[in-house]
């Protein structure tokens, strides 16, 4: 049945490659997701600020209007002047997570190809081996069926052929 090299058992050489290229795009995944997750955070943490700040700014417009002393003024303007510092360095870190998120995504996307590449070329490998083993399985078929004619003598021979 067999043509020498070859078994009837599919062994894709690749495999430990294929493995691996899984587990990276599982990686992948994870450093996308913890990435989301990351920048998630952040953006609460700006509307957190932003709603500090806009308590803060109307406490500070309310108080002006009442006639408060200049130190608890210089107090109050400060912290918004602090959260709007504050605000602007969340924002920076939120575009500094939007690219990671994007290079996370784009790492993911190059791995998941390079995964997909191996599956189509064992998929192919596969088919391959499956139609050499039909094949083989039908030349063997053959051969029995050959074999069993030439020995029940179903099959005229050359010797006994008619002459004509």
């Amino acid at each position: 049945m067999g043509a020498p090299g070859r078994s009837a058992a599919f062994a894709f050489r690749l495999e430990p490659v294929l493995r691996a290229r899984r587990w990276t795009e599982d990686e992948k995944v994870l450093a996308l997701s913890r990435a989301r997750m990351r920048r998630a955070a952040t953006v609460e943490r700006l509307r957190a600020l932003q709603r500090e700040a806009a308590v803060c700014h109307r406490a500070l417009t309310e108080t002006a209007g009442e006639g408060a002393t200049g130190a608890l003024l210089s107090r109050l303007a400060r912290a918004v002047e602090s959260l709007a510092q504050e605000e602007a360095a969340t924002v920076s870190l939120l575009h500094a997570e939007d690219s990671q998120v994007e290079r996370a995504r784009a790492d993911l996307i190059e791995a998941a190809r390079g995964r997909k590449v191996l599956e189509r070329l064992k998929e192919r490998q596969h088919d391959s081996h499956r139609q050499w083993v039909e094949a083989a399985s039908r030349r063997q078929a053959d051969d029995l069926a050959s074999a069993h004619h030439l020995w029940t003598g179903s099959v005229p021979s050359p010797a006994r052929a008619p002459r004509s």
